[in-house]
């Protein structure tokens, strides 16, 4: 299932003529950012309370997989020691 939704993420983005990653980012940032939009509103939507924190932490665990990647390349070698 989750394959077919990428593969629909892809279709449209390369319609539209852009990037997926760029594309699926602007779509998560949409839902996230309901809520707080007027439109919210007309389907009751609620701000999330925690949203502050679900975004520290995500922020936080990437900061950390990039620089224990990093790490990891920098021991052993391979791909992702240059970038």
């Amino acid at each position: 299932m989750c394959g077919d939704n990428q593969h629909i993420a892809r279709h449209v983005a390369e319609a539209v003529g852009i990037q997926v990653q760029r594309f699926i980012t602007g779509m998560v940032l949409l839902i996230l950012a309901l809520p707080y939009l007027p439109i919210g509103h007309v389907f009751d939507f609620v701000p999330l309370p925690v949203l502050a924190a679900m975004l520290a932490i995500t922020g936080f665990y990437r900061v950390v997989s990039e620089f224990t990647r990093r790490a990891f390349y920098r021991r052993f070698g391979g791909k992702g020691s240059g970038d």
